[in-house]
C-alpha cells in the first residue's frame, strides 16, 4: 500500500509519501515532492496547475490512498480560505480515495503505538508522515 499523507498549512499542502508492507508492518519513505503550493488562488491557471501537479504526483508514485490531517472549520485554529481550496482540489482528484484524520485520532493512536516515521523526511513533513502511517496501519 502506498499512502500520501498531507498536512495543509496556509497556501500549501505538505506531502509525505510512504510505502507500507501490511504483512511485515514495515514502512518506508518514497522520494517525492515535499510540498504542492497554490500561490495565487484567484488565478484560474494557477489553480488548474496546482491540481495537475498534485494529480501527477499521485500517479507518478502509484499512490493507492490519500490521508489528509483535518483542520478546524471555525475557532482560533481554523484553516484559511486558501487551505480549503487546496482541500477541495485534493478531494477532486481521480487517482485514489481520500481519508480525513483528526488530530485527536492521531494522538490517541500514537499513545497506543508510537509512530516510527521513516528517516529522510524533513521535520515539517512529520505530521503528514504520521497521518499516512495512521491510515496505512488501518486505523481508519
Amino acid at each position: 500500500m502506498i499512502v500520501c499523507g498531507i498536512e495543509i498549512k496556509s497556501f500549501e499542502a505538505i506531502i509525505a509519501i510512504i510505502s507500507c508492507d501490511l504483512a511485515s508492518g514495515t514502512v518506508s519513505r518514497i522520494e517525492s515532492a515535499k510540498k504542492v503550493s497554490l500561490n495565487n488562488d484567484e488565478d484560474c491557471a494557477d489553480v488548474r496547475s496546482t491540481y495537475s501537479a498534485f494529480e501527477s504526483l499521485l500517479r507518478a508514485n502509484g499512490v493507492t490512498r490519500v490521508a489528509v490531517k483535518k483542520r478546524a472549520h471555525k475557532g482560533k485554529f481554523a484553516g484559511g480560505a486558501i487551505s480549503f481550496k487546496i482541500e477541495g482540489l485534493i478531494q477532486m482528484q481521480n487517482v485514489s480515495p481520500v481519508t480525513f484524520v483528526s488530530g485527536q485520532a492521531l494522538s490517541a493512536a500514537e499513545r497506543r503505538e508510537p509512530y516510527k516515521v521513516p528517516s529522510g523526511f524533513v521535520q515539517y513533513q512529520n505530521e503528514a508522515a504520521k497521518t499516512a502511517i495512521y491510515v496505512a496501519r488501518g486505523c481508519q
